[in-house]
């Protein structure tokens, strides 16, 4: 099974266009802080590498529901568009927005299906809307 660091390095960031990163500045988030989400949520040690791959992800805006990178966005007062909501970009250059209650089916799902499911998703906006449909 793949983990989340084999996603940051070979899917999430690859599938975005490079002007499209860095959209929202993460870098004032103390790396301890981050690094304790990551404890919480994945009960993983965070590496620096891991720490920057997580704010890379955050600040890209990536659909890429992991409960640290939710997290990491709300730390940005920029991050939210609407109340409830949280804004992500998919690898056709979609926007969407989701519920946060959305956010919460997708991180429930079992591990072993969630991240080949998020990948389906981040693809385009026929996929994603097409799980949407499904979970709602």
């Amino acid at each position: 099974m793949k983990t989340i660091k084999d996603y940051f390095k070979e899917d999430a960031i690859d599938e975005i266009d490079n002007n499209l990163l860095e959209q929202e500045e993460y870098s004032n988030i103390p790396d301890t802080k981050i690094a304790l989400l990551i404890q919480e949520h994945h009960k993983e040690k965070a590496t620096n590498t891991l720490i920057e791959s997580y704010k890379q992800v955050a600040s890209s805006k990536v659909f890429y529901p992991d409960p640290v990178i939710l997290e990491i966005r709300k730390m940005n007062q920029f991050s939210k568009l609407v109340p409830d909501r949280v804004d992500f970009i998919l690898a056709d250059k979609s926007v969407v927005s989701v519920q946060e209650e959305t956010l919460k089916k997708l991180n429930n799902i079992e591990d072993s299906l969630k991240e080949e499911l998020w990948a389906y998703m981040r693809q385009n906006l026929k996929n994603f809307t097409e799980v949407i449909k499904v979970l709602d």
